[in-house]
């Protein structure tokens, strides 16, 4: 289980689905995330507080979406990792999970599909497809639907882990650095229930402000002050 704190609200979500098609029911640990943008001399910061890199990988995605982005208004992605499919979704769910200030905790279950059959069906339980599906071939399915590809991102992702700083608890951390120049981090952090994950949130936002990790949801407010 994951909890995955963005902007003012802390969603908690459960992937349900592992790429091998098996269902994960880990109750045992909760996961407590959140994302920012990275400053560019991320590496060197975070060595100084003794992180290191555990994997580093490449891929390319491409998005598709419908013409009117159904999609992505509604918290799905359905893109091609490097030639396979992928479909991502949520769905709300209620938990009862202490919480401190103004957060706001809600949760959200994550089915992650990677069989393209399971994707055919999926959308058209959603009524997601306006016609019959009359092949299992997603590609061809796609072709006959009023979809299209709407963005294709190339990236390096590094995960790092960290060990306690300052009392902290030790947390992973994960950099997307896109082709364009753009990168996003995630800090995670994992508890053995939900009582602790305050602390969690908290090891997050001083780890953040000793890394200079940015919130995302400050850059969104700056540019809309901007006019963007």
């Amino acid at each position: 289980m994951a909890v995955n704190e963005h902007s003012s609200e802390t969603f908690v979500r459960d992937v349900e689905e592992e790429d091998d098609g098996n269902v994960s029911d880990d109750e045992d640990t909760v996961e407590v995330e959140r994302k920012f943008l990275v400053p560019v001399d991320f590496h060197e910061r975070l060595k100084q507080h003794g992180g290191r890199c555990l994997v580093e990988e490449s891929f390319t995605d491409e998005y598709f979406d419908r013409d009117d982005y159904a999609f992505t208004m509604n918290d799905m992605w359905l893109r091609v990792r490097d030639g396979k499919w992928e479909l991502r979704y949520g769905e709300p769910d209620n938990l009862d999970v202490p919480s401190k200030g103004t957060d706001q905790l809600r949760r959200t279950v994550y089915h992650e599909q990677h069989n393209p059959e399971e994707i055919l069906k999926t959308l058209q339980s959603k009524g997601l497809l306006e016609n019959s599906v009359e092949s299992d071939d997603l590609a061809y399915v796609m072709n006959s639907e009023p979809f299209r590809s709407f963005a294709t991102i190339t990236a390096v992702h590094k995960t790092f882990g960290v060990p306690s700083v300052q009392d902290l608890l030790p947390a992973k951390i994960s950099v997307e650095a896109a082709e364009l120049g753009y990168r996003v981090g995630e800090i995670e952090v994992s508890v053995d229930n939900n009582e602790s994950i305050p602390e969690a949130l908290q090891t997050i936002r001083k780890l953040s402000e000793l890394l200079g990790f940015e919130p995302l949801a400050n850059m969104k407010e700056e540019h809309m002050q901007n006019g963007g």
